[in-house]
């Protein structure tokens, strides 16, 4: 049994020290985001390996994809600081642990049916964008077959952090390394022994998804330890639900907001030729090299600066000062790694026999740009994470919609549009709203748990107070609603 769970909580003594604390619990936590890292590789490697085509309409496809993900699956993410908030609780009651599982579950279920309306409807959102008739005629059967991998995983998931929350990290990295391989080895023979194209890939996933499924819950199930959780005991009812429900649609919300944005980009490039699509790509990509484990360190410093948050022990400040310091030396570190081999990086998803050298130098030119905004949006990560623990959600949605969503989107249409703009002008535009919500969500926990010292940072604060007592309040007006009722009591 873990110290956590034991409810024995050393507090770190100095920055060195949390510094500690928190490599251990990020470590695990790494490992996992490399592996989901390698799969995405992977598995765009071996559509580009059987055709160059068919990894651009996947291009197009996975913009709505990834938009599902995050849309769907970032909300579940504050499970993890929940549960680190309850073992953090004196005196411990265990059975609140399940309390809060069970109340995951009951909202993926609500994020499933959002997850089949998207699906249902990928055809028609692509063929309203315009998007080439491949990526149209393939995007059908390619989101219902992936929608049950969707499912089983929106589940899954729910269990997942639930056990980061517990500070249990070894299970989720086993079950999640195998998943990655077994959807990397079904999609090669798939889609290379069998032709099955695109939907090898979504057959691939939902069946690894499936098999993972049954045995992180067969673990749960068997291992001894979490019996005193009571975690499938359904008739004793859901509590916590408002709080969760909450704080987790803000922060998928925010999530969905600033890859809304994204989505919309993704939309011109279809509109701009194949090379911007292989430009998005590797941006992608980028992307998930250097976000992944940044979303690692900024879950386990969550899961740190809650459990001593929950206890009002300071120690939470210095947590989530050094989550904001690692997030941003790995993503420094990552980023001039990158660019410093970038010729070779871009090879992985442009040939320079079968393309020019100016585009080429398109898909390098969308590499350097996504490393930019990868260290910004480090800043904003890591703040909003520890901020999460605090139970502060509002403000980094607020941000998000301002800067990332409107903002973005009104400079991304403007270039495209009124300026008739190229692909790569157009995405440099992105780098100004990341910017400024870096800014204003790392001023947001710098000014956290101190006394605001001039008249602009107490503003700030009364802003950012405001913001999150509207939202505490909204989602009361839905649990009241019939609907929620019936839900609830189904379960």
């Amino acid at each position: 049994m873990s110290r956590i769970e034991n409810n024995d909580l050393t507090p770190p003594a100095g920055y060195t020290d949390a510094s500690m604390q928190l490599l251990q619990s990020s470590t695990l936590l790494f490992l996992r985001a490399a592996v989901i890292l390698g799969q995405n590789v992977a598995k765009r490697v071996i559509l580009s390996r059987k055709n160059q085509a068919l990894l651009n309409v996947f291009g197009d496809i996975a913009a709505l994809e990834d938009f599902i993900f995050i849309s769907t699956f970032s909300p579940l993410c504050y499970i993890t600081t929940r549960v680190a908030q309850t073992a953090g609780e004196v005196p411990f009651d265990p059975k609140k642990i399940g309390i809060v599982y069970r109340t995951g579950l009951l909202f993926s279920a609500g994020l499933a049916i959002i997850t089949g309306m998207l699906c249902l409807t990928a055809p028609l959102i692509y063929r309203t964008a315009k998007q080439p008739a491949s990526v149209i005629n393939s995007s059908g059967s390619y989101f219902r077959i992936a929608f049950f991998g969707y499912l089983f995983d929106l589940i899954r998931l729910t269990e997942v952090r639930m056990l980061v929350g517990l500070s249990r990290l070894t299970p989720p990295l086993v079950v999640e390394t195998a998943e990655c391989a077994l959807d990397v080895f079904l999609t090669y023979v798939f889609v290379m022994k069998l032709n099955m194209g695109l939907n090898g890939s979504a057959l691939a996933y939902t069946m690894s998804s499936a098999i993972a499924l049954v045995s992180c819950t067969l673990y749960l199930l068997l291992k001894s330890d979490f019996w005193q959780y009571e975690l499938f005991r359904f008739s004793k009812g859901v509590a916590e639900c408002q709080k969760l429900v909450s704080k987790g649609l803000h922060i998928g919300c925010s999530a969905t907001v600033e890859y809304a944005a994204q989505f919309l980009v993704t939309f011109y490039y279809g509109l701009s030729g194949t090379t911007a699509l292989l430009g998005m790509q590797a941006a992608s990509v980028c992307s998930l090299a250097i976000s992944q484990p940044i979303y690692a360190i900024s879950e386990a410093g969550s899961v740190k600066t809650a459990n001593y948050f929950e206890r009002k022990n300071p120690a939470y400040h210095l947590l989530g000062n050094t989550t904001l310091a690692f997030s941003v030396a790995y993503a420094l570190f990552c980023g001039a790694t990158i660019n410093y081999f970038i010729n070779s990086f871009a090879s992985l998803f442009i040939n320079q026999d079968n393309f020019s050298t100016e585009y080429f130098q398109i898909v390098v030119s969308f590499i350097r740009i996504q490393t930019g905004i990868e260290l910004l949006n480090s800043v904003k990560t890591a703040s909003a994470s520890v901020l999460a623990a605090c139970n502060e959600t509002g403000f980094s949605f607020s941000v998000s919609v301002a800067f990332i969503f409107f903002l973005n989107s009104l400079l991304a249409t403007l270039s495209q549009f009124a300026f008739k703009q190229g692909p790569v002008p157009t995405y440099t535009t992105q780098l100004t709203g990341f910017m400024l919500s870096a800014m204003a969500v790392g001023a947001a926990w710098h000014q956290h748990a101190k006394e605001p010292r001039n008249p602009f940072a107490r503003g700030f604060q009364k802003v950012n107070a405001y913001l999150n007592a509207l939202w505490e309040k909204a989602p009361t007006m839905q649990l009241e609603s019939p609907r929620h009722l019936e839900l609830t009591s189904a379960v």
